[in-house]
């Protein structure tokens, strides 16, 4: 099975317990007042949500693409016995280690 395929079931499968664990209600008593006065705003006739949240993604893959950090996630992930002179020294492997099971390909 396609794991798009199987990520939206579960989002429709899960939906389905939640609605009806509500009994139908919105969960939306807690957010927080700036969040939802964001996702009101505008600019240029964009909503700022989609703004922060390009720029979210932006940061996070310049992060993980460009910057020294995600080339040595990117190292221990594909080799975790290469060590050498292209992954990262010392005893840090096994905290970038636990790190690059989130890192894409």
């Amino acid at each position: 099975m396609n794991s798009f395929i199987g990520t939206l079931g579960m989002a429709a499968i899960l939906g389905g317990f939640i609605d009806r664990y509500a009994g139908g209600l919105a969960l939306n008593r807690k957010i927080a007042p700036w969040l939802t006065q964001l996702s009101q705003q505008r600019f240029a006739s964009i909503p700022a949500l989609t703004i922060f949240v390009a720029a979210l993604a932006v940061a996070v893959w310049f992060v993980l693409e460009q910057a020294v950090y995600g080339r040595r996630l990117a190292t221990i992930r594909c080799e975790p016995a290469g060590r050498g002179p292209v992954g990262p020294p010392g005893p840090d492997v096994g905290r970038l280690h636990l790190r690059a099971l989130s890192a894409p390909r």
